[in-house]
């Protein structure tokens, strides 16, 4: 377990009324944690915002330590929406859950900002793609990043469109059952379409180079009007609702090169935003 006390540094004991903690706990125990009967009276306890909105999506078993010879590679996907103020948050979430890979989108970072303050760098690679602010004129917004654990030996692999205004980001990592092409993609809401043309045409060409290979296309799309619904005995879904030519050239074109999505989670307005297509072989 680990242990952050959050008091202004210089602070009199005597001048502390309340001292609010934060408290780093293996996923197994996360839902016992916040048991009223484990904690002293007037004690208050809750989940920290960071770890809340994903803690759904986590896998139903138990944390176990990490191990090479393990076959599935466990990949952590988060809306950071800015990781400028949770360098302390990240990585206290990369040393206590078990995941080999997280996947962070809307990072809001720039060069000024180092990898290692969110990672171990000895346990962790760190890809990073910031969002452009001199093209855009603004600090905030936008970025990619990957940190992946060493074991799995990953790389930078270059896309057919590099644009520093793409939100997009693409990995190699090698898995116990060969190589994983990690391909990481955030579109804005009310993005034109040709952005979204972009990201389609540098996953075709990806898939086009290495179809022998695994391939995980995951990401933010926002297309909000799309629906999921699962077939094929639940393990993959079908698009409906489709109206517009930017949502027919996203997914008639994925479902084309044999990528069908994956992900029913929906968020707090019933949407599923966050797409995740994998190729068969995976």
């Amino acid at each position: 377990m680990s242990c952050y006390k959050l008091v202004k540094k210089g602070t009199p004991d005597a001048d502390l009324k309340r001292i609010n903690f934060k408290l780093g706990v293996p996923e197994y125990s996360f839902e016992s944690i916040l048991s009223s009967d484990l904690w002293p009276v007037n004690v208050a306890v809750r989940p920290f915002r960071f770890f809340r909105e994903n803690i759904a999506r986590s896998s139903n078993s138990l944390a176990e330590p990490a191990s090479n010879d393990r076959k599935s590679i466990k990949i952590y996907f988060h809306n950071a929406s800015g990781l400028r103020t949770k360098s302390e948050d990240m990585r206290l979430l990369s040393s206590q859950l078990d995941y080999d890979v997280f996947v962070i989108i809307e990072t809001w970072l720039n060069e000024k900002i180092f990898d290692a303050e969110f990672f171990d760098l000895n346990r962790y690679d760190v890809f990073r793609k910031d969002r452009d602010a001199v093209k855009t004129g603004c600090c905030r917004g936008g970025g990619m990043l990957i940190a992946s654990r060493c074991e799995l030996q990953a790389s930078s692999v270059a896309l057919k469109c590099t644009d520093s205004m793409l939100d997009q980001l693409c990995v190699r990592l090698k898995g116990a059952s060969g190589l994983l092409y990690l391909c990481a993609s955030y579109i804005p809401p009310a993005s034109e379409d040709c952005i979204y043309c972009t990201h389609v045409d540098n996953i075709i060409a990806l898939q086009s180079e290495i179809s022998a290979h695994q391939l995980c296309v995951l990401g933010d799309f926002n297309l909000s009007n799309i629906t999921w619904t699962y077939f094929h005995n639940n393990m993959y879904l079908t698009p409906s609702n489709i109206s517009s030519n930017t949502e027919s050239y996203l997914v008639d074109n994925l479902l084309r090169i044999d990528l069908p999505q994956v992900n029913g989670f929906s968020n707090s307005l019933n949407q599923i935003l966050d797409l995740i297509f994998v190729s068969d072989n995976i």
